[in-house]
């Protein structure tokens, strides 16, 4: 729901009277949110995700309300430094120094940072029909926070109030689950300490993770001095195919507390979900990248002609998300090695960027982001054989996978 949610609401953008300048802004506030928050709320949250499955109940509730209690502090304090900051802060991120609506886009901001709790705490509970709600809630509400304003005319004013709305009813939410959990509201601050300490390297690692999807934006930004409607071609074709991130995160988010809990004997549950995965995304994915230049000017516009290069890179991407040895390494605690393979990742990005962005624009930027999750990936891999000893037979389908990357690469070339 949420790819299909920010798919859609950058149908509507596109579809609506806002000019590709105005859309750029709108795309260039959510940049700058990103790559300020992803990291840290990524890492917590990871953490959180191995740590909460071994406290007993009690424990459990204290955990959650202090996780709570400091995501809430966190997003005060940066919100509070990117408004007193905003002209340095814009001028690195997003190649000038104000954007419009900027203190109504900080507002919603707060409210929804420490929103992002309430998934992973419906997703420790088990409760699967509550997750579909809030999805519902989340994407559904989005795409009402956009579509609305676009209806009436009420522009990009319109739609961050709409955002700030929706913010509202989601932190309510998770202030209603928090409060059902035992009643006490009593903080566990104890546990910060082991929190922390696990995350730290989650934090440092999705802030790289984070930086390398950031960095393509921010490259393009650079390059072309700010150009906002430069910036929104990119960004409209630096999307993944909905189904693929959907799928593969929700996967490597639930695998994580499994390996945590039962060791390498989840290995032959991680392989059959993952045969199941590549079945379903490497045949509709190979589809959609022999056909993109029909389709995509179709929903979106022919103004962004441009976009289509940088998506079919972007497909490429799925060879290496259809594959979980990083959740492996964070279920068996090695988060520092997936902290220095991240550290390499982000490296092996600007140096390609360097070359690829002069000389193909911004469909080198998405070539250099492809080959460095790719780099990445078979770093994983390496670890888990020979730290571990585990085959990566053990829990990849080898020659499905093989098979269906070697398609895909040549579908690829015949793009080009």
């Amino acid at each position: 729901m949420r790819q299909a949610s920010l798919l859609l609401s950058s149908v509507l953008l596109t579809k609506s009277a806002l000019s590709a300048s105005e859309i750029g802004v709108y795309e260039q506030l959510f940049f700058v949110q990103y790559a300020l928050s992803f990291f840290w709320v990524s890492g917590l949250v990871q953490a959180l995700l191995s740590m909460y499955p071994r406290l007993d109940p009690p424990r459990q509730e204290q955990f959650m309300v202090t996780a709570y209690l400091v995501m809430l502090a966190i997003s005060v304090l940066l919100t509070v430094l990117m408004y007193g900051g905003s002209k340095p802060l814009l001028y690195f991120l997003a190649g000038q120094g104000r954007l419009p609506y900027y203190t109504l886009f900080l507002f919603q901001q707060l409210l929804h940072l420490p929103t992002f709790l309430l998934e992973y705490l419906l997703l420790l509970q088990g409760r699967a029909q509550a997750i579909t709600w809030f999805g519902a809630l989340s994407f559904g509400g989005a795409l009402l926070a956009i579509g609305i304003p676009i209806l009436f005319g009420w522009g990009l004013e319109g739609i961050f109030l709409g955002f700030t709305l929706l913010g509202f009813a989601k932190h309510s939410w998770l202030l209603y689950e928090i409060s059902q959990l035992g009643g006490t509201w009593k903080a566990g601050w104890p546990l910060v300490g082991p929190w922390l300490a696990l995350a730290v390297p989650l934090i440092a690692y999705a802030f790289l993770g984070g930086l390398i999807q950031a960095y393509g934006g921010w490259s393009v930004n650079r390059y072309y001095a700010g150009d906002s409607a430069q910036f929104a071609l990119f960004r409209y074709g630096a999307r993944e195919f909905p189904l693929i991130i959907a799928l593969s995160e929700a996967l490597n988010a639930a695998l994580v507390p499994i390996v945590a809990g039962r060791g390498e004997a989840s290995f032959s549950e991680i392989r059959h979900k993952t045969l199941r995965l590549m079945h379903l995304v490497f045949p509709v994915s190979i589809l959609l990248l022999a056909s993109s230049q029909y389709w995509f000017t179709w929903i979106f516009s022919a103004g962004f002609k441009g976009s289509v290069p940088v998506l079919n890179a972007f497909f490429l991407l799925a060879i290496s998300r259809v594959v979980f040895p990083r959740a492996i390494l964070i279920g068996l605690k090695d988060n520092r090695a997936v902290l220095a393979f991240s550290i390499l990742e982000f490296a092996l990005l600007a140096i390609a960027t360097v070359y690829l962005l002069p000389a193909r624009g911004i469909q080198g930027v998405a070539i250099a982001i492809v080959i460095a999750f790719w780099v990445e990936k078979a770093l994983q891999i390496a670890r888990l054989k020979y730290r571990f000893g585990i085959d990566p037979g053990s829990y990849i389908p080898m020659a499905w996978w093989i098979g269906y990357s070697v398609l895909m690469l040549a579908v690829y070339s015949a793009t080009l």
